[in-house]
């Protein structure tokens, strides 16, 4: 047997500060678009299934915005971000039905990827929605990969648990197009330019583990923890010059997360899924580029941690 699923998105929204109680700048605000189209796709036998979604999306941004007042000047200190995105990705995996010891298990491996071309990602200083000068402009290409197998073995009616293994790559290749001297010096433009393109790359290895309890009442109890990345922006992964020439510190691709979380599902409620959850984040690295000004921020490692209550409720069939 085999399925498919394609669903078609469109979506557009427009910015626009409330006027209430007066803001900044009357002139802050932007739209953006985002356009997809999705399937899923499977087939399956007596003791396997495949698993596969695709996607592909389209996705740009105009956007005014004054955090700061007038720091800068008289002029004001608007920004105008901008880009223009595509995105192409999904997931194929494959699972098997097994036994060992008596135990039943699926061993899942599947294989993930993801591809955006972001073309012309920039910040300029505005006055009014009026052009004054250039930040930074950047053509950015980013790939990622991430390979992964999943072990779910039920040792007891109500026992089970899930252990996982993932790898992932990343690839960034980044141009920058034009910097804060491009209006006054464009030699000098160009050479900080060319400082600040290349390519860039990481790996890493991430295991996961995972128990669940019940259900006793239709409710289960769990506990998972592991290891993950976020991913740093690819700008500043080959930034190695200020726009005044003095040398900046790049940044790596990927950083490592530690996290962990305990909680409980429960469909005990006809029609109503829900789970409780206590959860903890540790990030090794808290590194960001800051659009604005065009440099990176150091931040240090974090720690998160918080509770999350969600409800679902299917009011009928369809």
């Amino acid at each position: 047997m085999s399925k498919a699923i394609q669903t078609l998105g469109q979506q557009q929204t427009n910015f626009h500060k409330p006027q209430l109680y007066g803001s900044i700048s009357p002139t802050d605000g932007g739209n953006t678009n985002r356009y997809s189209l999705s399937t899923n796709l499977w087939n399956k036998g007596d003791n396997w299934k495949n698993d596969a979604n695709l996607y592909a999306v389209y996705y740009d941004l105009d956007l005014y915005s004054n955090y700061t007042g007038f720091v800068s000047g008289s002029q004001g200190d608007q920004v105008h971000q901008f880009e223009n995105r595509v995105q192409l990705g999904g997931n194929v995996e494959h699972t098997r039905n097994q036994k060992l010891f008596d135990f039943n298990m699926d061993n899942t491996v599947g294989l993930s990827f993801r591809y955006d071309e972001i073309m012309n990602m920039g910040v300029d200083n505005t006055e009014n929605r009026n052009y004054l000068n250039t930040i930074n402009h950047n053509n950015i290409s980013e790939t990622t990969a991430g390979i992964y197998f999943k072990n779910e073995t039920f040792w007891l009616e109500k026992l089970r648990t899930v252990t996982g293994l993932r790898g992932d790559l990343i690839h960034n290749d980044v141009t920058q197009i034009a910097n804060g001297l491009s209006n006054s010096d464009a030699i000098a433009a160009a050479i900080i330019s060319a400082k600040n393109s290349g390519k860039s790359s990481g790996a890493i290895i991430s295991p996961k583990f995972g128990i669940v309890v019940g259900p006793w009442y239709d409710t289960e109890y769990f506990f998972n923890a592991g290891s993950g990345y976020h991913s740093n922006d690819a700008r500043g992964t080959v930034l190695h010059a200020n726009t005044d020439g003095s040398p900046a510190s790049s940044i790596t691709p990927l950083a490592r997360t530690y996290g962990g979380e305990v909680g409980v599902r429960s469909n005990f409620i006809p029609r109503l899924n829900t789970t409780l959850a206590l959860w903890w984040l540790h990030s090794a690295q808290e590194l960001t580029f800051s659009g604005d000004d065009g440099s990176t921020n150091v931040n240090g490692a974090s720690q998160r941690y918080g509770i999350e209550f969600t409800n679902y409720y299917k009011v009928n069939d369809w």
